[in-house]
């Protein structure tokens, strides 16, 4: 095949064909993407488009997507009905814009039906909402689908306008969307989604909303099954009421822990079983302290859930009374707890099911002489030992650690922001057989490693069969960290990934080459 380059002044000798080379090359590529796209199934098409076309964008990310419907009539007929899954409408993304930008007409042109719905203000720009339910209003028959409903007016204060322009604006919005039983809500308009939510209450099948007030204070939920919420009140029977039969799943931060029980609608000592909660997710925002005087065990209401999977607790030891009265299953899915040390001395009576999954994360600035908090936080986790291993993430509010200080057998991932000597990290791949990800930091100012694998002629002895990652950060000399990793390498056959921040890679891939013959298991690292 000839080109012929014509109206060119430049000789022939000066042309350079980098560019047709180039678009070549990427025809050729698109050409085979295009192949290999169409012999992919239409159910993992939908996969792939699902990802691409998440029921959360902003209208330029929409409008982005459109180019789909034009590529071919198969790809049209399945990134359709995702495209036009869910309507927007938003204001205010340029300072004091009055322009609403929507979907809405696009869906209706193409007599598409959605069950999602979002709206987004920002920027305060003057008559907003109404801006938004009078182009709404032009669609009755697509709202009037909708069971998902997600409003976030950000920086917008309805409070400021009267009440009873609020609830004119409420009255349209519910006149609009009738169906709703999944409710999103977000912004500061307490005062205004009040109204809003009280309306739906009844019928709500899932409520989240964040806000730092306490407008759901008494609230009645009767088909609630999916709860995410943050609220401040200040007694127990002000919470809002779910019903015990229905709720499968809570996530709830809050301030008094005696209100996580009114929020079962117990109001006193007794038992209370939620038979169907299998996620239950409990923040504490209070004073450290405040467990302690808030409830008194012998007056508290015992929880029952047969049924709970998941148990992630965060935050300080607040939660500890709803838990330590909880009868949870022998055997769960999930346990998290992300604490300060000294929320973990409170557990010390508690004991933990056994969980697939297990993980628990020492937080916070305490401090804490790991003498004092190590034997109180073993005899916490040694009851609920799973089968499949433990993850344990130590920060630096531990001020020191040693290989003995865990005693945790079945010990899988573990990473310590504490900077540890180097034996130690020696001590701990042998400590825990199961070991499979490991994070540490080594405090190069102490003793270093040495590097007896590369003058050795007889191959090491393994210190780990199981260990496939690790990650080894220094604070100063990465000398020390590069002769660690030396000694590491070929005494770990599992290894698979190994991460070290701030070193040359080439020095460990020049290592590896070098002993290969010795050690072929080094092939199969893979340095980040």
């Amino acid at each position: 095949m000839t080109f012929c380059v014509c109206g060119s002044s430049r000789s022939s000798s000066s042309f350079k064909p980098d560019f047709l080379v180039y678009t070549f090359s990427s025809l050729r590529l698109s050409f085979f993407i295009i192949m290999q796209f169409h012999a992919l199934p239409d159910d993992m098409l939908v996969l792939i488009l699902d990802l691409l076309i998440p029921p959360n964008m902003v209208h330029v990310e929409w409008k982005d997507q459109l180019f789909m419907l034009s590529v071919c009539q198969r790809l049209r007929r399945l990134a359709l009905p995702l495209l036009y899954r869910y309507g927007f409408a938003c204001i205010g993304f340029e300072p004091q814009s009055k322009t609403v930008l929507t979907n809405i007409d696009l869906i209706s042109a193409a007599k598409e039906t959605i069950t999602m719905m979002d709206i987004t203000i920002r920027n305060e720009p003057t008559g907003s909402m109404a801006a938004i339910i009078n182009v709404l209003e032009k669609f009755p028959s697509l709202c009037a689908n909708v069971i998902s409903l997600k409003i976030n007016a950000i920086a917008f204060d309805f409070s400021n306008q009267p009440m009873k322009q609020n609830k004119h604006k409420t009255e349209r919005l519910t006149k609009l969307f009738p169906a709703v039983n999944d409710l999103t809500v977000g912004g500061n308009t307490g005062i205004y989604y009040k109204t809003l939510i009280q309306h739906y209450a009844s019928g709500l099948r899932r409520l989240n909303y964040l806000q730092n007030d306490s407008i759901l204070e008494q609230m009645q939920f009767e088909q609630l099954g999916d709860l995410d919420v943050a609220m401040y009140p200040s007694k127990r029977h002000l919470v809002p009421r779910i019903n015990i039969h229905t709720i499968r799943r809570i996530t709830i931060y809050i301030l008094q822990p005696d209100c996580t029980w009114g929020l079962f609608g117990a109001t006193g000592p007794g038992i209370v079983e939620v038979p169907n909660l299998c996620e239950l997710k409990l923040g504490y925002v209070g004073k450290q302290d405040d467990y302690n005087f808030v409830v008194s065990m012998k007056d508290s209401c015992k929880l029952i859930f047969p049924q709970l999977k998941s148990l992630q607790l965060s935050g300080n030891a607040g939660y500890f009374p709803v838990v330590n009265s909880a009868v949870l299953p022998k055997k769960m899915d999930r346990i998290e707890i992300s604490a300060e040390p000294a929320t973990y001395l409170t557990f010390k009576n508690v004991v933990l099911p056994q969980a697939n999954w297990q993980q628990y994360k020492v937080t916070g600035t305490d401090n804490m002489e790991a003498s004092v908090f190590f034997p109180v936080f073993n005899s916490a986790i040694q009851h609920s030992l799973c089968r499949n291993g433990t993850t344990i993430y130590l920060g630096n509010s531990i001020k020191s650690f040693t290989a003995k200080s865990l005693t945790c057998p079945s010990l899988t991932r573990l990473q310590i922001s504490i900077p540890v000597d180097v034996d130690v990290v020696v001590k701990v791949i042998q400590q825990f057989p199961r070991l499979v990800w490991l994070a540490l930091v080594i405090d190069s100012d102490r003793n270093q490693f040495l590097d007896t694998s590369s003058n050795s002629e007889q191959p090491v002895v393994s210190l780990n069969a199981s260990l496939e990652d690790l990650s080894l950060d220094c604070l100063s000399e990465y000398s020390t960290q590069l002769q660690a990793l030396k000694y590491l390498m070929p005494r770990l056959p599992a290894l698979k990934k190994v991460g070290s921040w701030g070193l040359n890679i080439e020095h460990l891939k020049e290592f590896v080459v070098g002993h290969l013959s010795m050690y072929p298991h080094l092939a199969n690292i893979r340095f980040i």
